[in-house]
């Protein structure tokens, strides 16, 4: 078993036990059978992306997390996929990235510290890049390959 199989049964394990829920109330609030759930719980089946959201209604989660968990594509990773060079896609998908990693690991009071520490992040990387530019640049190279290539990164849109 990868390790996509193996995080969504351990999710629900601790999940149910957590909650003090049964197999066998579990599979009737959901309107599968106990067998479908015992198969969940033991790695040897997926849920349906159907009962993925039942799942997320019953234990009040992210139907994204659950996505994750169970190895689905989630919609950021799907866009990042099918348009990897369009700047407006990989904004939003990294938008929703960032919306996710927020929701699931920021109290939401610290939101707002999270938005600003991330900003000054950026800031921070972005002089470095153009310093470490701006100083091969002033350097002697040949004129056919351009300095953010030399540094490996691709340069961004101005």
């Amino acid at each position: 078993m990868d390790s996509a199989h193996d995080r969504f049964p351990a999710w629900l394990e601790l999940t149910m036990r957590a909650r003090g829920v049964t197999q066998a109330q579990l599979a009737r609030s959901m309107g599968v059978g106990e067998t479908q759930v015992s198969r969940w719980r033991r790695g040897l089946a997926i849920p349906t992306v159907h009962s993925l959201q039942r799942l997320a209604e019953t234990f009040g989660v992210p139907r994204a997390t659950l996505d994750r968990l169970a190895g689905y594509p989630t919609g950021a990773a799907l866009m990042l996929e099918a348009e990897p060079d369009e700047p407006d896609s990989e904004l939003a998908a990294y938008q929703s990235m960032l919306a996710d990693l927020m929701e699931q690991r920021v109290p939401r009071e610290l939101w707002h510290v999270y938005v600003e520490g991330c900003s000054a992040l950026a800031d921070a990387l972005s002089r470095t890049f153009n310093g470490t530019l701006e100083r091969v640049e002033s350097e002697e190279t040949p004129s056919s390959q351009r300095s953010s290539e030399r540094l490996g990164f691709r340069e961004p849109n101005r």
